[in-house]
């Protein structure tokens, strides 16, 4: 449920980023389906890696060009990922 919200959330955010240099919908739109991947797989390693790159890119598309969907998303990220440490890493 939660990828499905980060997931359309991800669909507004611009092509590329504020540089211009990088895909950013696309990337990010594949990042999480990956996420959605491993999660199903149970690994929750490799998903806690690309939640980070996923927070990443989007905390510097913030920070450069101050999208506001970006920041609605990072925080939204930010909080699955805390979500996944707190509620799945403790019953592995």
């Amino acid at each position: 449920m939660r990828i499905t919200t980060l997931t359309q959330t991800a669909k507004g955010l611009p092509e590329t980023s504020g540089e211009g240099n990088m895909a950013l919908q696309a990337d990010v739109l594949r990042d999480l389906e990956r996420i959605k991947w491993f999660l199903w797989h149970g690994n929750t390693f490799k998903t806690l890696q690309v939640l980070g790159s996923v927070e990443s890119n989007l905390e510097v598309e913030e920070l450069t060009s101050g999208n506001v969907t970006a920041a609605r998303l990072y925080k939204a990220v930010s909080e699955f990922t805390t979500y996944i440490e707190t509620r799945v890493l403790p019953f592995e």
